[in-house]
């Protein structure tokens, strides 16, 4: 592998260089937005705040392939499913009132209201969901339990179990 050297024919660690030129370009990144929106007092971006796509149904079937819900499991299953759906929308909704607030001016009070609403509509749905999981899972195998306890792994900020994302104390003893 060849050397590098600098203009004054002085050896360069080949590491430093990658780290300083790495650290360079994503300080350049960084910096550019931030003098536009220095610049014009605004954001970079004045694009609204968009709706994430809803991919409950995509949940609801990977759940159901991954827990292996069988015909005497599927009126369960289906009563879970609803409840799904409905945490579903109103989490939504309560998403969209946060977002309408996009760009506003709004007072301390008006944000907690927002806060408490959106916990509130959280702490609904897990408990309309464990109502509904609770009669799923005393139908389940020892088998589908233990897919269950891992697909529903609780993770912080995670919604009700984790819905199945892995959690950082995944595999460690949790107290």
């Amino acid at each position: 592998m060849p050397k590098i050297t600098d203009p004054r024919g002085r050896t360069v660690n080949r590491q430093l260089l990658i780290v300083s030129t790495t650290a360079l370009v994503l300080a350049l990144g960084i910096a550019a937005p931030l003098a536009v929106y220095a610049q014009s007092g605004a954001p970079a971006t004045t694009a609204p705040a968009r709706e994430r796509p809803d991919r409950i149904e995509g949940r609801i079937a990977f759940l159901r392939a991954e827990l292996k819900i069988t015909d005497p499991q599927t009126a369960q299953w289906n009563a879970l499913t609803a409840v799904m759906r409905a945490n579903n929308q109103a989490m939504r909704a309560t998403m969209q009132r946060v977002r309408d607030t996009s760009g506003k001016t709004i007072t301390a009070v008006e944000r907690f209201e927002l806060r408490e609403q959106a916990a509130s509509a959280s702490l609904d749905g897990v408990r309309k969901f464990l109502a509904a999981l609770r009669p799923l899972y005393d139908t389940m195998s020892a088998d589908q339990k233990k897919l269950a306890d891992d697909l529903f792994e609780s993770t912080p900020g995670g919604g009700p179990g984790g819905m199945g994302r892995p959690g950082p104390w995944r595999g460690r003893d949790r107290l």
